[in-house]
């Protein structure tokens, strides 16, 4: 369930989950996402739900305000931290963490660091119906293993304050799937190469019987690169594809979350797209501590209140 933005018509998608009789049917399979829009008596109801996806950033940038969580914590309702997407959220969960642990201290910490760890790690698990097999470090569970550099803070005052830098190495399901190239050979077959933080990072992400199978990450970056500087080209070069899509008898029928009427045109070949109607885009670095502005990016945006833009 998603209830996005903060007005009344936002808010009205939550009555949807009224039965005819007026009954709410939510139940421990329901996750409400962001539920941004969710007034108290609403979020309370949540209760009876596996909880909600909070993502603290984009829903400042995005709305000016976000998620009321306090409502959420005083009613028992499970909070997980999600970096929703890349043009307005954190590039991961180590970015999400400090945005929350700055809300959390503007709300007279309202969570704390040992609490802010299960928000990425064994609450979501319990949320999804997993925790029997991951989210906790324990015998029989899958070895999904974040390792930081350094033992002198405590270990979740440790995660919390950590940036790709920290990183040693990522296991899922017991294996490395990146790490610094002192821990994981380099010569391995299948793995790539790359710097991240002013550190080599060894991935091995390339799956055999994947889609993808066979790009590596640094060939995707490039790819999305060169895609994004060249949208007028490629918006030019697609044009007579419209033609093909709109004698189609068997039309694409797509969902998305934003724009869907004006995606729907452009996947049946209603609307045309040409050169002049794209401009060319940069990718932003992967990783915060690789990307310079991205803080001020953050900062600049009229929507960030003072404590956050000061705690940047």
């Amino acid at each position: 369930m998603r209830t996005e933005g903060t007005d009344d018509y936002s808010r009205a998608f939550f009555e949807s989950l009224r039965s005819p009789i007026g009954e709410y049917l939510i139940g421990a399979n329901l996750i409400g996402i962001h539920a941004t829009a969710l007034n108290p008596d609403q979020m309370g109801r949540l209760r009876q739900s596996a909880g909600i996806v909070w993502s603290p950033l984009s829903n400042f940038l995005l709305y000016g305000a976000t998620t009321d969580v306090v409502t959420a914590v005083q009613s028992g309702v499970p909070i997980a931290l999600g970096s929703d997407w890349g043009p307005s959220g954190t590039k991961n969960l180590l970015g999400e963490l400090k945005i929350a642990k700055m809300f959390s201290d503007n709300h007279g910490n309202l969570f704390p660091d040992r609490e802010l760890a299960r928000m990425v790690t064994s609450t979501p698990a319990t949320m999804m119906g997993w925790g029997d097999f991951l989210g906790t470090v324990q015998p029989g569970k899958l070895a999904d293993l974040l390792v930081l550099d350094g033992t002198s803070k405590d270990p979740y005052k440790q995660l919390v304050e950590a940036t790709e830098r920290d990183v040693m190495a990522v296991l899922i399901d017991g294996r490395p799937r990146a790490g610094r190239a002192i821990l994981l050979d380099p010569a391995t077959p299948g793995v790539e190469m790359l710097r991240i933080g002013g550190q080599d990072m060894v991935l091995d992400i390339c799956d055999r019987g994947h889609p993808l199978d066979g790009m590596p990450l640094g060939t995707a970056i490039s790819t999305l690169n060169h895609a994004l500087e060249h949208l007028p080209d490629l918006a030019e070069q697609f044009l007579p594809q419209h033609e093909l899509m709109s004698a189609a008898s068997d039309r694409y029928v797509i969902h998305l979350d934003m724009d869907e009427d004006y995606a729907m045109g452009l996947m049946a070949g209603d609307v045309k797209i040409g050169r002049g109607d794209v401009d060319p885009m940069q990718l932003d670095p992967i990783t915060e501590i690789d990307d310079g502005q991205f803080r001020t990016r953050i900062k600049n945006n009229m929507n960030i209140p003072a404590w956050l833009r000061e705690g940047l």
